[in-house]
């Protein structure tokens, strides 16, 4: 079942953790000059961190083994991953769009994949 105030909670966790992954792919990429893949993966794990560490203890309040829901979460890092890094190629580097609006369109796909993956298979009560 889904509680209206996880996905509330959800929603606000993946906001801050968008702010992350902005501002750090905008000082790696545009302040340092850093390649646009390097940027965005970096802010994408400083990003996931908070993130589920912020969804495990706030949003879902799961007392899970933490060992299992790491290898979970990292599964669904790596199928996000994925999906950011296609969306960025195909709207930055074909589409000639913006990184950050990019970045932002990745976002809303990893939003709905992460929130299913997390409610019912990496934080299932």
């Amino acid at each position: 079942m889904i509680k209206k105030y996880d996905y509330f909670f959800f929603g606000i966790i993946g906001l801050l953790t968008a702010i992350i992954n902005f501002a750090v792919l905008f000082l790696l990429y545009s302040v340092f000059n850093f390649n646009y893949l390097f940027s965005v993966t970096t802010g994408y794990i400083f990003g996931v961190c908070f993130n589920f560490f912020s969804n495990k203890f706030y949003t879902f309040n799961s007392k899970g083994n933490l060992s299992t829901q790491i290898m979970k979460y990292l599964f669904l890092l790596l199928v996000n991953y994925f999906i950011t890094i296609f969306i960025i190629f195909i709207a930055h580097k074909i589409l000639k769009l913006n990184i950050y609006f990019a970045l932002a369109s990745s976002m809303f796909f990893t939003y709905l994949n992460g929130y299913f993956f997390s409610k019912l298979w990496i934080f299932n009560k």
